[in-house]
């Protein structure tokens, strides 16, 4: 997780980290340290706060590559469109380029419990849908503030329309002044 690296970008601490989510210190450094995952909520909190994404929070070439390099779950189409037997044992050595022991059994085959990489699959897809709602999010925060700008500039322009016609139609600044006096 690249928490902390994103915050030191911001040069916030974890205290100023935790305010704007509404997060105790303890708990953002727990979260930095990998001793405790944050919720869904927690990381769409964090995203918003530091104006990132989930995906940049959580690393998520990291996550893609140990997806790539986890086995498939026996009857789940592989990305060639075919079913995996899962019935060869895999391991760092055997996957190219290496990989997350974490998500390869290195034992008999079948060993891999099927409901813990359905979980972590499930998280997985939980997340990018997270990231994907902080992304529409930012992507409608950006549209609303260019529809203000333009509104600013037309309001801006159309009252010196406004005046110039109003000047006009007065005789002039010049003309409106000597009225005055």
């Amino acid at each position: 997780m690249r928490l902390r690296e994103i915050r030191f970008r911001r040069n916030w601490t974890q205290a100023e980290l935790g305010e704007r989510v509404g997060l105790q210190q303890t708990q953002v450094s727990k979260h930095e340290l990998g001793q405790l995952d944050p919720s869904t909520d927690q990381l769409l909190a964090y995203a918003k706060a530091l104006g990132c994404t989930v995906d940049e929070i959580l690393g998520a070439e990291d996550a893609d590559a140990r997806m790539s390099n986890a086995p498939e779950i026996v009857g789940i189409p592989s990305k060639n469109g075919q079913e995996s037997t899962n019935d060869a044992p895999t391991s760092a050595s055997t996957v190219p380029g290496g990989g997350d022991a974490m998500a390869q059994p290195t034992s008999a085959p079948g060993d891999a419990d099927p409901l813990v990489l359905l979980s972590r699959a499930l998280r997985l897809l939980e997340l990018r849908e997270a990231n994907d709602r902080v992304r529409i999010e930012q992507h409608e925060q950006t549209q609303r503030q260019r529809i203000e700008q333009v509104e600013a500039v037309n309001a801006a322009s159309l009252r010196a329309i406004v005046e110039q016609i109003q000047s006009r139609s007065s005789g002039g600044p010049s003309d409106k002044g000597e009225q005055e006096a």
